[in-house]
């Protein structure tokens, strides 16, 4: 299944928090969706079979993997593929920036240590800055 399949299932899905509850018996497993009855797992099975604690195991991926957290991750496999292909580089400050921390600065206005504005790192040994890529929100740590 490609990313623009799963994108379009997920687009199409009840939206809003997943969560499970378990029936007393174990015999349920019911998934709610935005407060309202998404389904019910029924398990009657006679000998072997997922037990109580595999039921609601089941249960609780099917509730994580909600229309939201499937949306979350196509999106950042993509904002990965995207760094792979052209990864950002460092952007450093530069003499005479108003916000430019003090610390860097050389008493002639100068300055003493190159620092990236993105990751905050301190004299790379690398052009890729990496370090907080993949957590900012979209559009930040890019280019």
């Amino acid at each position: 299944m490609t990313l623009a399949e799963f994108r379009a299932l997920a687009s199409k899905a009840t939206p809003g928090e997943w969560w499970r509850r378990i029936s007393q018996s174990g015999i349920c497993a019911y998934l709610y969706a935005d407060g309202h009855l998404l389904a019910d797992l029924h398990s009657y099975t006679e000998g072997p079979g997922p037990d109580r604690a595999q039921r609601d195991a089941n249960a609780a991926w099917i509730a994580a993997a909600s229309p939201t957290a499937i949306l979350a991750l196509i999106e950042r496999l993509e904002r990965a593929e995207a760094f792979i292909a052209k990864p950002a580089k460092h952007r450093f400050w530069r003499p005479g920036e108003a916000d430019c921390p003090r610390d860097i600065k050389a008493p002639n206005g100068e300055l003493h240590t190159l620092r990236c504005k993105v990751c905050g790192e301190d004299d790379p040994r690398d052009q890729i800055c990496r370090a907080t890529y993949f957590d900012a929100p979209a559009g930040e740590g890019e280019g």
